[in-house]
């Protein structure tokens, strides 16, 4: 079968031009879409880019979604998005706070090492009763707990005896989301493996039983601070 296209041409002046081919496409606006790293970035967004009568923003435990004009029909609409960034500081505890850790004697003491400035409470004391795990060459009995929530070890250096206190909780300062400005006190428990043999080195178990309730608290600290700073917008629980 010969493909053949018949074409009827009524000549307009003296030039005749044909073109063969598709037309470009006809150019679809999908509206900008905006990208917040903090609370206080997605609040400035809507103030600067909102239209504050027709503006919706949404909110769930993931973060928030921002319309900034729901009366437009004729086009995708301008939009703002912000899932909750966890700051620096909670990457490096994620693991002991979302599940749990076990830390050999020198790994222990090197992550207190590498704490902030007024991160941890109390760090030399802490520090001070790892250490001297160090010197432990045979703990002699179970531990015991005293009344000041410490583990108490009596350990044999040689023919000397004496004592060794480790807390039972670290107390660490800690902002979970970036720039957000709100610090809570978590308590971090810490579980000890006592060596059971010759040649065995102590571990430290460190775990946070409370995670849940701390990562609720910075959620609703977060969605209170939209709510206070955007407070003539509308702003619902849900999805958009």
């Amino acid at each position: 079968m010969s493909n053949q296209q018949q074409i009827h041409v009524t000549p307009v002046g003296d030039t005749l031009i044909v073109r063969q081919g598709e037309a470009a496409e006809i150019y679809q606006y999908s509206g900008f879409k905006y990208t917040a790293n903090s609370t206080d970035s997605l609040i400035a967004l809507v103030k600067s880019k909102g239209i504050q009568e027709n503006c919706v923003i949404a909110y769930d435990e993931k973060g928030f979604k921002v319309i900034l004009n729901d009366r437009v029909i004729d086009r995708e609409q301008d939009r703002i998005t912000y899932n909750f960034k966890h700051s620096l500081q909670y990457k490096e505890w994620e693991r002991i706070l979302t599940n749990a850790v076990t830390f050999d004697q020198k790994n222990f003491i090197d992550f207190l090492r590498r704490r902030e400035e007024g991160e941890i409470i109390e760090p030399d004391r802490l520090m001070a009763a790892v250490q001297n795990f160090k010197y432990v060459t045979n703990i002699a009995g179970d531990f015991t707990y005293d009344d000041n929530n410490n583990y108490t070890f009596a350990i044999k250096v040689g023919e000397a005896e004496t004592t060794v206190r480790l807390p039972q909780m670290i107390f660490a300062n800690m902002e979970f989301f970036n720039e957000s400005g709100f610090v809570q006190c978590i308590e971090i428990e810490i579980e000890v493996y006592k060596p059971k043999g010759d040649g065995e080195k102590p571990a430290f178990k460190l775990t946070c039983p409370k995670y849940s309730r701390y990562m609720e608290n910075a959620v609703a600290f977060e969605i209170e601070k939209v709510k206070t700073e955007l407070k003539d917008y509308l702003i619902v629980a849900g999805n958009i």
